[in-house]
This record gives C-alpha cells, structure tokens and sequence, in this order.
C-alpha cells in the first residue's frame, strides 16, 4: 500500500517520489514541488481514517496548530491540501535523521553535554514559542526531533497539539514514557506538560537511559 502512491503527481504540483514511513495515522512521503523546485514532505491520513471525525480533527487541529507556527526550530507548514481521495499535510523536508534515530545509531551512549544543549537550547525556544501562541506541543520525544545535514535541529508532529484555552480533561494521548502526570491522567494540560517531557528527554541524552522504565524491565 505504501509504494501505490510513488509516482503519482497531486494537484499538478507535488510528484511523490518515496516513501520515508508510517504511522497509526498517516503515511510519510517525500515529494517534489514542480512549482517551487523543492523537495518537501508529504503526511498522507490513511483513507480509512478520513471519514473518522476524531481522526480527522487530529489532522486539522496539527494543521492549525503548524500554521500558526512560523519559527527557526519548528519545521515550517505549507499547507493542508486534499485531491483524490487522500487528504495531506505538506512540510519542509528535513534530510536527516530523527534524535531517536541518532541514539540508536550510539547505541543509547550518553550524548556529550556540549551536544545535548544544542538540542535543549532548540527545544526550549521553539517550545516557548509555541506556548506564547497559546499552543501545547503535548508529544515531545526524540522521535519528534529531526537534525538535518546541516545540523539545524526541527521539532515535529503536533497532531495531538492542544490549545492553552481548551478546558476540561483530555484524552491520555501521547507516548507514556515521556507523558507528564496530568497528561497520563486525562486531565488539563498546560506548558509545564512539555516542560516535564522535556526533562525526560533531557534526561535519556544526558544518562543514555530514560528516568522510568516498564515494570518489571530491571
């Protein structure tokens, strides 16, 4: 299902070239825009979940939230489109990897501390801009940190972004690791729910390790 895409040219515009991954709701694709000569990156929602309304606000509300992001370590928004029967998100392409991917690759070895206030000094600007605009990131993990060749470091993916003046209790989506209490919980959250997901990946970059694990997993 991932390759019947490749090749095919949406809104005369955007050519799919390849498939860079998947998730319980999209499909990731790198694309080329005929108009403006770039290469740029396409979330595709699985065409099962386009008629599921809370799939769909998911979908809307990430688009919202990144169109009104405009900052040097968000990845920038191009728009949300919809042409045969797929309905998309179009970003900058990143052409690099994901933080998670470059534990991995160290083998989970504790990053070098100049390294890890690269990263916090992104994380912790791009978030506080995020929360003056009154947007919650609620998803901050090292699979939402892209670091591109040029080592300029993007964080991604707000499809479970709330909004400051939302009120009443939430639905526990998130990563659980990384999720805060009140997250976890269901209940309001607010700036310091990404501060304190902030810690647990500060945490994992300095140690190699994260703060909690699974029970039983000693």
């Amino acid at each position: 299902m991932t390759s019947l895409l490749i090749g095919e040219t949406l809104l005369n515009q955007f050519r799919i070239e390849n498939f860079i991954g998947a998730g319980g709701m999209a499909t990731i694709y790198r694309v080329w825009d005929l108009q403006r000569g770039v290469p740029l990156a396409m979330k595709v929602l699985h065409p099962e979940l386009g008629n599921d309304p809370a799939f769909m606000a998911r979908f809307q509300r990430e688009a919202r939230a990144l169109q009104s992001l405009s900052h040097p370590h968000i990845v920038p928004f191009y728009g949300l489109y919809r042409a045969q029967n797929q309905t998309f998100l179009l970003e900058h392409f990143v052409d690099g990897p994901s933080l998670d991917e470059i534990l991995r690759r160290r083998g989970n070895a504790p990053l070098p501390v100049w390294e890890v206030f690269v990263y916090f000094k992104a994380l912790y600007t791009s978030l506080g801009y995020a929360h003056a605009q009154g947007i919650i990131h609620c998803d901050v993990k090292p699979g939402n940190v892209l670091v591109d060749q040029g080592g300029q470091v993007y964080l991604t993916d707000f499809g479970i972004a709330r909004y400051v003046e939302q009120t009443g209790s939430t639905s526990a989506i998130g990563t659980p690791i990384y999720m805060a209490p009140e997250q976890i919980r269901g209940e309001r959250v607010g700036p310091e729910t990404d501060v304190y997901s902030l810690g647990v990946l500060l945490f994992e970059l300095f140690t190699g390790q994260r703060p909690f694990r699974p029970e039983g997993d000693y």
